[in-house]
């Protein structure tokens, strides 16, 4: 009897502990595909000008309680103007949304405020990040002419696409900005005579919500 008592009692031990075994794998299973998870872009991101690139394309994702929060990364391309070729240029990109979106209808929406800090970089031999030793005077330029800091301000209007419809989106957002970067805005401080519309770039763009 001691016997059967003691076997029952060790297969109800066993039967707990394998399924608290199995609990705990399906857990660290699920926390191990959401942290992948976030890895996926939440969007895709095109951008005409803005002083980053003439054609700039690139995957951002998403974040915070109420999605204000954005991070992208785009790569860009130069045209050859006075340079004998053209080249390509990176941009990293965060993004705050301070206000909630306005909501026209069930389908039109409008962030009435985009704000943006981006760092941007050209992919060009011509450019340095240490001015070259070539110049007598190493704080000739005092600038990196490679690395660029700037901000943006701007709106976007964005079409919520119906359930029914969506096949690889499920929002189109239309894009404006008004950006500069430090050295433009450094130059205007130590030159009065620069007009604002000198230091500041317009950007046109679309996003595509995933």
């Amino acid at each position: 009897m001691k016997r059967l008592i003691f076997s029952i009692a060790m297969c109800i031990l066993f039967q707990t502990v394998n399924a608290r075994n199995a609990r705990t794998y399906e857990e660290r299973i699920n926390t191990y595909h959401n942290r992948w998870d976030c890895l996926i872009p939440d969007f895709t991101r095109l951008q005409y000008a803005g002083s980053i690139g003439l054609a700039n394309m690139g995957i951002g994702w998403e974040y915070g309680k109420k999605e204000q929060w954005e991070t992208d990364f785009m790569l860009g391309f130069v045209p050859k103007y006075s340079s004998k070729k053209g080249f390509a240029t990176i941009t990293l990109r965060e993004t705050y949304l301070p206000w909630q979106k306005f909501s026209i209808n069930n389908n039109f929406s409008i962030h009435p405020l985009t704000c943006s800090l981006y760092i941007n970089s050209a992919l060009n031999k011509i450019f340095w990040v240490k001015e070259p030793e070539r110049y007598p005077n190493q704080d000739y330029y005092r600038f990196s002419s490679k690395i660029r800091f700037g901000i943006s301000v701007g709106q976007r209007y964005t079409y919520n696409i119906p359930i029914s419809k969506r096949i690889f989106v499920r929002s189109i957002s239309a894009i404006w900005e008004i950006s500069s970067c430090d050295l433009y805005i450094i130059s205007k401080v130590t030159n009065k005579t620069l007009s604002a519309h000198s230091i500041l770039s317009l950007s046109l763009g679309t996003k595509l919500t995933f």
